[in-house]
């Protein structure tokens, strides 16, 4: 838990760092905006405490491809959320399921050794 603190913590840092030249102090925003990026961050945060979580409790052949389907997860929230947006298209599907049959090889074919 401490470490995920600490990258969580040490990679915003690093993004401020790289970004800051790019903030402009005149801007508007509007304030619903800073609750979806709130929201967004404690999300990810606890996505990442969940999966040291679920590696501390579980085996990793088991934790690991479930979190392999992040991707399948965020195209079709993609297709929900951001149709007007983002277009799903059969080689976007196409990529998506090949990287996730990719890890799940990977993880199988660890496993037998």
């Amino acid at each position: 838990m401490v470490f995920t603190a600490f990258s969580l913590l040490f990679g915003a840092v690093m993004v401020f760092l790289l970004a800051h030249r790019d903030i402009r102090p005149n801007v508007h925003v509007p304030r619903r905006y800073f609750g979806f990026m709130m929201a967004a961050g404690v999300v990810s945060g606890s996505a990442i405490t969940f999966l040291t979580l679920a590696v501390n409790r579980a085996p990793v052949a088991v934790v690991t491809p479930l979190a392999s389907l992040n991707p399948l997860v965020t195209l079709t929230l993609a297709h929900l959320f951001l149709q007007r947006l983002e277009r799903v298209t059969a080689r976007v599907v196409g990529g998506t399921a090949m990287a996730v049959v990719g890890v799940v090889l990977v993880v199988v074919g660890s496993t037998q050794l």
